[in-house]
């Protein structure tokens, strides 16, 4: 997660994407490994575009919910 800001220096697009949910998919993937090095569960896959493409915002407070409207942060 330390590398997370010189990877948005190198790559523009990782600036569009709030943070938590980036520092989340990091998290998932070190839990997928250590799950597979202790014999938990199978190797770990990458994901392809268009399937399983959910995110997660590990912080409520910034997911504000309205009557008909859901508002994320950088998303609208």
């Amino acid at each position: 997660m330390k590398e997370l800001t010189s990877l948005k220096e190198e790559f523009d697009f990782l600036y569009e994407v709030p943070n938590n949910p980036l520092q989340q998919a990091i998290h998932d993937l070190h839990k997928a490994f250590a799950n597979f090095f202790e014999r938990r569960a199978g190797c770990p896959t990458f994901r392809r575009k268009g399937q399983n493409d959910g995110f997660c915002y590990p912080d409520p407070k910034q997911v504000k919910f309205e009557e008909d409207r859901i508002f994320l942060p950088k998303a609208g």
